[in-house]
């Protein structure tokens, strides 16, 4: 089997895979990872093209290795992506440091992407791109778009609430694999032993009917920590009343604690090789623009802030409403798991649209969105605050108010793919998913994808429909029985529990499994074409 994998980035990848080919034959034709990687991969797959991450977010071939793009694709193949092309621009957020990508910019970097990685795939003639978890750092997402126009197969893991555990997916648009399936059996089963859950499972859901101190989702905490503690100044440390918490901080997150000489670093020109029209070399800013970009990006971070706390209203909770947990941006969540509700405001026009007579709709900020680590500037404007607040019915409120209070009195929770979404369905409110998430296929969870839908959901609520402790049960025992304990990401690897030797053993059986179980099954590769 002939493997391209994209955005390989940890020693216990390269672990699975070599394993893989020995065992099984796989053969690895092509690796993306950051440069840290570049020699465990060549020593591993000597034979395959390493492809450094940054060359390739730019549009830039591999170091040392000139492999030719294909030639231009016609119009029939860049109709067939049209959709993909308006997920990919927005995308682009990620890359678009101090407002340099505009148009012109984005579409020259899109159609090098296209000729790039359509070439590398009717050439190299894959039969599988292996991701970590959903393709969201623009080049991969175009080789997915490509893939699946191709005919050629996809596999990647879905990362859920439950600490450790991922569920195989083919393709994230269709959720994981197998998961309606084992969910409809795991209903029919009722209270027998088969809907036993496991331990963690178990003391998940315990803690989400809790507080959201004990609730706080593992990716948000371990975010949160390390932003307070890099935001403390080594002489203030001895004014904190709690020692204990930060020599805690120390033993869970000792990178972090000891990174401050690290954020005197310059960053990365991200972008097409311009920064205020400046031509700029790629690897990264003078000194002077470097540090004009730094207190431009601060200022535009305030301004966001105090234009949402201007526009925020205290919520009165006596009235009907619909809380929508937004995600903070730019992230994997919303793109590319929120399809073209990525637009949050979008959602947000469509559910004041569909609201019920004398209903409201509260709309919450991510309490990441304004840190430093989330790069607020690329994923708000001012002007998106004020239409969502000028909608109908709708009323932004404080970060500062109680997720769990705005749940729990809430008609429903609306999100794109949110922990809001799940905290709500297990908590018994129902959810209005607009995204592609791991739990929409639960009782409660309501997919919408037009304004029809959304009518049709909030009537259901407005009945009082509500999920049940059985169905959320189901959800879970359903989640387990395909999924697999398993970290995929930098922070999980810190967070799940979960050791290097079990984690790449699990990999490697879950991997095998679903790339050869159903080989018969596998797509065929459609014709290359350019027409």
């Amino acid at each position: 089997m002939r493997i391209m994998f994209l955005e390989g980035n940890g020693l216990y990848w390269i672990e699975v895979l070599d394993q893989l080919r020995e065992r099984r034959d796989w053969s690895i034709q092509y690796w993306v990872a950051t440069e840290e990687f570049r020699d465990p991969v060549r020593d591993r797959f000597p034979q395959a093209i390493f492809h450094e991450t940054y060359h390739a977010r730019m549009g830039m071939p591999p170091k040392g290795y000139m492999f030719a793009p294909g030639p231009e694709p016609g119009e029939k193949l860049h109709r067939a992506l049209s959709i993909d092309q308006i997920i990919t621009f927005k995308m682009m957020d990620r890359l678009d440091a101090g407002d340099s990508l505009d148009y012109t910019a984005r579409t020259d970097l899109y159609h090098n992407l296209v000729r790039y990685w359509h070439g590398a795939l009717t050439r190299l003639r894959p039969d599988a791109l292996l991701f970590p978890t959903s393709p969201h750092v623009v080049y991969d997402y175009v080789a997915y778009a490509l893939a699946k126009h191709l005919g050629i197969r996809t596999h990647m893991f879905e990362r859920t609430a439950i600490r450790g555990l991922v569920l195989p997916t083919a393709r994230f648009e269709e959720g994981p694999s197998g998961f309606e399936t084992a969910y409809v059996r795991a209903r029919r089963a009722g209270g027998k032993t088969s809907m036993t859950l496991s331990k963690s499972a178990s003391a998940h859901l315990s803690r989400l009917r809790g507080d959201y101190e004990q609730a706080m989702p593992d990716h948000l905490r371990f975010k949160l920590a390390a932003s307070e503690i890099r935001s403390q100044s080594i002489f203030s440390w001895r004014k904190l009343r709690n020692v204990n918490r930060y020599l805690n901080y120390m033993r869970l997150f000792p990178g972090v604690v000891f990174s401050r000489a690290k954020r005197l670093r310059l960053p990365r020109a991200w972008f097409y090789g311009r920064w205020r029209g400046r031509n700029l070399p790629m690897d990264g800013l003078s000194l002077i623009s470097g540090w004009r970009y730094l207190l431009e990006v601060r200022h535009k971070r305030a301004r966001l802030q105090r234009c949402y706390k201007a526009l925020a209203r205290a919520p009165d909770l006596s009235v009907p409403y619909i809380y929508l947990a937004l995600h903070c941006q730019p992230e994997r969540s919303t793109s590319p798991d929120g399809g073209l509700f990525v637009h949050q405001d979008i959602m947000v026009a469509l559910l004041s649209a569909a609201l019920p007579e004398g209903w409201k709709l509260y709309v919450k900020e991510h309490v990441s969105q304004f840190r430093p680590y989330q790069q607020a500037e690329r994923g708000r404007t001012v002007e998106q605050y004020k239409r969502m607040s000028a909608c109908p019915g709708v009323s932004l409120v404080p970060i500062e108010a109680s997720s769990f209070e705005l749940i729990d009195r809430a008609r429903a929770v609306a999100t794109v793919t949110g922990t809001a979404g799940w905290e709500a369905l297990v908590r018994g409110v129902p959810a209005l998913v607009f995204g592609y998430a791991w739990y929409a296929g639960c009782h409660g969870a309501y997919r919408i994808q037009s304004l029809d839908e959304c009518k049709q959901a909030l009537a259901v609520v407005a009945s009082g429909a509500r999920p049940t402790s059985d169905d959320i049960r189901a959800c879970v025992v359903a989640a387990e029985s395909i999924g697999c304990h398993a970290y995929v990401d930098p922070i999980s690897e810190r967070t799940s529990g979960i050791t290097y030797d079990e984690n790449v053993r699990n990999l490697t059986v879950a991997l095998a499994s679903a790339l050869e179980a159903n080989q018969d099954d596998a797509p065929q590769q459609a014709a290359a074409t350019t027409s």
